[in-house]
């Protein structure tokens, strides 16, 4: 019995170190080192069409590296300054009107996670592609 209640008491004490990130993770997060990313995710609806999102944002640098490793594949990540890349190729902030610009997302939707070294500027329109090509070719003199 002695031995049992030992036990459970380690076992309550090593637990008792994690227990307000596992609680309160947002508090976690607010206290932990951000990294700018940028954040694929494909997720499926209830006819299994999947869809595919694209978000910039800072995120736990701990669990950017967790997720990185393999260490952590599940659970929700937590977004700060979220941008998104909408279906016009162009960068916009999620904040308006209704929503804050924070969102949660679910670990296990990720399918590509990067650094990015600038924050991605509003309004801003990524080339076509043709566009690439043309300015890439030789110009004649």
């Amino acid at each position: 019995m002695r031995n049992t209640l030992i036990i459970v008491l380690i076992f309550i004490s090593s637990s008792a170190c994690n227990i307000d990130s596992k609680f309160f993770p947002k508090k976690a997060f607010a206290e932990d080192e951000k990294i700018l990313t940028f954040i694929q995710y494909h997720v499926s609806d209830k006819e299994g069409v999947v869809e595919d999102y694209y978000y910039f944002g800072l995120i736990s640098k701990d669990l950017y590296r967790k997720i990185k490793t393999h260490e952590v594949n599940e659970g929700l990540i937590f977004m700060e300054k979220v941008k998104y890349w909408n279906t016009d190729d162009v960068i916009e902030s999620y904040a308006d009107e209704i929503y804050s610009d924070e969102m949660a997302f679910r670990i296990e939707d990720i399918v590509r996670l990067d650094l990015v070294k600038e924050e991605p500027v509003d309004g801003f329109q990524y080339p076509e592609e043709e566009q690439d090509a043309e300015a890439e070719a030789p110009q004649e003199i």
